[in-house]
């Protein structure tokens, strides 16, 4: 059973050219958050970047999150010459980071160590399509409905994909609806549920051998 989401502060929000200005956010935003660790993967996002640009130069990467790799993706986006375009957020409070989710197009994830992401859940309770990797779970809660997978530690094949959905704003939007209704059914609500339902059989399943 996976960890809950908290679908009501993570929801889409009206007026997303206001959260943009907030946050100093363009048009063509892709966001990543979590742990900034080696495992993550996140040089992969950063190096994406460029190509992207070559199609979209105003498109920006957003990071929210710290850790012990920061510094060293500091270091790439400035050897890339894309240190403009890549803004390091840091660790941002719930209300906060579900803002900027909605002030962004596209949420990236390249980690080759989740089990879960409970970060690409709450993107997704944002209303943002998914670009990620064929590694660990992502693969369980990444499908048609709601993003694009691609090979792990592939910065051209994510591009492509980027590229692909910033090409096309209705597959965004339907993807987009898709991801929220996916998150829907990680709410607390429901992985209640679920829990009550394994508790009630394990009971049913106890009084059966006591008998």
């Amino acid at each position: 059973i996976s960890n809950p989401v908290d679908i009501k502060t993570f929801s889409p929000m009206p007026n997303k050219n206001r959260l943009r200005k907030k946050f100093g956010f363009g048009n063509y935003i892709i966001i990543h958050a979590g742990r900034l660790s080696p495992e993550r993967k996140v040089d992969v996002i950063i190096n994406a970047l460029p190509l992207v640009k070559k199609e979209f130069p105003k498109a920006e990467l957003a990071i929210a999150g710290n850790g012990i790799a920061r510094e060293e993706l500091e270091s790439l986006a400035a050897k890339l010459g894309i240190a403009s375009s890549v803004k390091f957020m840091g660790f941002l409070k719930k209300p906060v980071l579900s803002e900027a989710y909605n002030a962004s197009e596209i949420f990236a994830i390249t980690s080759t160590s989740d089990t879960q992401s409970l970060v690409m859940m709450q993107a997704m309770a944002s209303g943002l399509p998914v670009v990620g990797v064929k590694a660990r779970a992502l693969p369980e809660y990444i499908n048609k409905d709601n993003g694009l997978l691609v090979e792990p530690d592939n910065h051209k094949a994510l591009a492509k994909k980027i590229i692909f959905l910033l090409k096309n704003p209705e597959t965004m939007k339907k993807l987009a609806a898709g991801a929220r209704k996916s998150a829907i059914n990680f709410g607390s609500e429901n992985i209640a549920k679920a829990w009550e339902k394994i508790y009630e059989k394990a009971i049913k399943n106890y009084n059966a051998v006591s008998r």
